[in-house]
Parts: structure tokens; C-alpha cells; sequence
């Protein structure tokens, strides 16, 4: 039984750092966000491209989300004993 409940206790740190690592791209997202948002140039091709850069950033953000998101699905049903099926869209 110390095996299952040593394999548990992992899944449950899994999901909490797993949780934590969200939060924190969350985070690192808003800051980048917030950055951009005090560039200021008077050359539109140039604001056009940081405008570009941002939507590339945002899309990979929503992607790594998502998987990290099926990570913690993960997590919590191996801690519950549960089987899990992939997200197909992670």
C-alpha cells in the first residue's frame, strides 16, 4: 500500500506544479502584454509587426495552455484512480 500512496502523493505534486506553471505563464503573458502595450513608434510597419509578434505569442500561449491543461487532467486522474483519455485538441 506505501507504493500507491507514494504514487498518489507524486500525482498531487504533479498536479500543484503543473497548476503553478499555468499561473506563472499566465503571468509572464500579462507582463509581455503590458510591454508591449508601452511601445510606441511612429512608423506603422513597424507597430504592424509588433502587433504580429503579439498574436504569435498569444497563439502559443492558448496552445501551451491547453496542454498544460490536459497535463493537470492527467494528474488528477491518476490521483483519483481514474482513466484518462488525451485531449485531442492539447
Amino acid at each position: 500500500m506505501n507504493g500507491h500512496d507514494s504514487t498518489r502523493e507524486q500525482n498531487m505534486e504533479a498536479r500543484m506544479t503543473l497548476a503553478a506553471a499555468r499561473r506563472g505563464l499566465a503571468a509572464a503573458i500579462n507582463d509581455a502584454e503590458n510591454g508591449i502595450g508601452h511601445l510606441s513608434c511612429d512608423d506603422p510597419k513597424i507597430m504592424e509587426q509588433v502587433r504580429a509578434h503579439w498574436r504569435r505569442l498569444y497563439d502559443t500561449y492558448m496552445n501551451a495552455d491547453a496542454i498544460i491543461t490536459d497535463l493537470e487532467s492527467c494528474a488528477r486522474h491518476l490521483t483519483d484512480g481514474d482513466k484518462w483519455e488525451p485531449n485531442p485538441i492539447a
